[in-house]
């Protein structure tokens, strides 16, 4: 593949499923679970936000997808089904819609435990992140780290202007964790290691964050479903309480915990009987 970074889970056949999530450092079951269980004959991909400058990320979510489509075109492969887990089912369904419009692509829509995140999701979450910090750093740096947050929620034309937003909360963060390496006190010799572990740290946070805030950008309208070429399907773990932007689409629950739904034996098997229906409007999940 070029242009964009992908994480292969599985490489078989011109055929690809492309997956949404944010699995790393996650330590509930993911895609690469769930491709174990599948059986051959479909290549599954799961992109990748990465590291680097968030400002060179493509946080709009469609032209995210519209690259993701470009790069298959351009690999020369076709594009079978979408799945999205959590936050990453809206960017499973928009690439399922922008794909319509390419005769080469007609795919499924796979969805487990499907979220709708606003805005303030994004910053909750990266409040959590300096809270986990807060041991390691004075109560005035912690504090001021947290005013980082609310300054960025409180404005509300910034909401959704995301690369600002996310420099901005990661700036916050990166200062935090100089903060915490600098009052650890370690010798000279440790200085130039901690300086590569703080930025590896503050580039996966603020991966995590531009993922978090593209995937909140998903334009969820009234019938947004109805512009898919196949009816999408929910699985849904045993704890899931389902959005109401997911509230028509065709559903099927599993006495699981949300945290082993992707390495479950019988929701492996259902999705590949599932991907190996013809898509369209009449196409029915299986029972």
């Amino acid at each position: 593949m070029t242009g964009l970074r992908w994480r292969v889970l599985r490489d078989d056949g011109p055929d690809v499923v492309v997956a949404f999530d944010f699995a790393n450092g996650r330590k509930e079951a993911g895609f690469a679970d769930l491709a174990e269980l599948l059986p051959g004959g479909r290549t599954l991909l799961e992109f990748e936000f990465g590291g680097g400058d968030v400002r060179d990320r493509p946080l709009d979510p469609t032209a995210l997808c519209r690259m993701v489509l470009d790069d298959l075109l351009t690999d020369g492969r076709r594009l079978t089904a979408t799945l999205g887990y959590c936050a990453g089912a809206g960017l499973a369904c928009l690439l399922a819609t922008l794909a319509k419009d390419t005769a080469a692509h007609d795919c499924r829509v796979v969805l487990f435990d499907p979220l709708v995140l606003g805005s303030g999701a994004v910053v909750r979450n990266y409040e959590t992140g300096v809270e986990g910090l807060r041991p390691a750093v004075d109560e005035s740096d912690y504090r001021a780290a947290l005013a980082v947050g609310r300054r960025v929620v409180s404005s509300a034309e910034r909401a959704y202007r995301l690369p600002e937003m996310i420099d901005e909360l990661t700036s916050g963060y990166a200062r935090l964790v100089r903060r915490s390496g600098e009052r650890a006190g370690l010798p000279e010799e440790f200085r130039d290691q901690m300086v590569e572990v703080e930025a590896e740290l503050v580039s996966h946070f603020a991966s995590f964050l531009a993922y978090l805030a593209t995937a909140t950008a998903v334009d969820f309208g009234r019938s947004w479903h109805t512009d898919l070429p196949s009816p999408p399907v929910v699985f849904a773990s045993e704890e899931h309480d389902m959005p109401a932007e997911f509230a028509p689409l065709l559903r099927r629950s599993f006495d699981v915990p949300r945290a082993s739904l992707l390495s479950d034996s019988r929701v492996a098997a259902m999705v590949d009987e599932l991907l190996g229906q013809r898509p369209g409007p009449e196409g029915t999940p299986p029972e």
